[in-house]
């Protein structure tokens, strides 16, 4: 059975899972002290119960994606807002070194992606997908961008590029979380 949710619902399940994912993160001490967002958490128990579902082939969800672009860009958009010119200045010298050191290493990994394109034989842009735009950019600059190198003829760019942003977020969290004591 394939069950069609149309954009208002998908908003509507969206915001649930939010509140639910708030709800647990509440409840939980290792979810609040590993930072872990609730939209994750929520979206999370949602994309389980969707494979369940999926595996047993008892429901096949269609939802409508109408307004994901909207929301990332709406979200990605905001992240920004917190920022202010004290905020930079507070910072000082640290913020400048950092700035230039992510500009170099983001550049190197773009590179790096394309250098190795032609002995992998790979396309260069969709090597491009494993750079910058996926290490750095994450998964919303990924999904945003991927469809654009699809469009000139490279098929599988946002496959690569949304993998890519993942195996990025899960390798850098293992390095760089928290650690038990």
């Amino acid at each position: 059975m394939t069950v069609d949710i149309s954009m208002y619902e998908v908003t509507g399940i969206a915001v649930l899972l939010l509140l639910l994912g708030s709800f647990i993160k509440d409840k939980s001490p290792l979810l609040r002290k590993y930072a872990i967002p609730s939209p994750v958490i929520g979206g999370l128990l949602f994309s389980c119960l969707v494979l369940i579902f999926r595996s047993t082939g008892t429901i096949y969800f269609h939802l409508d994606d109408t307004l994901q672009e909207l929301f990332m860009l709406l979200f990605f958009t905001s992240i920004g807002f917190n920022v202010n010119l004290r905020m930079l200045q507070k910072g000082g010298k640290s913020v400048l070194v950092f700035l230039g050191l992510a500009t170099v290493l983001c550049l190197l990994q773009n590179v790096v992606a394309v250098a190795l394109a032609k002995p992998v034989n790979v396309h260069p842009q969709l090597a491009l997908m494993t750079g910058s735009i996926a290490l750095t950019g994450g998964l919303g600059t990924s999904a945003a961008i991927a469809p654009m190198v699809e469009a000139n003829g490279v098929m599988g760019a946002k496959a690569i590029a949304i993998a890519s942003a993942t195996f990025g977020m899960v390798i850098g969290s293992l390095m760089g979380a928290p650690h038990w004591k």
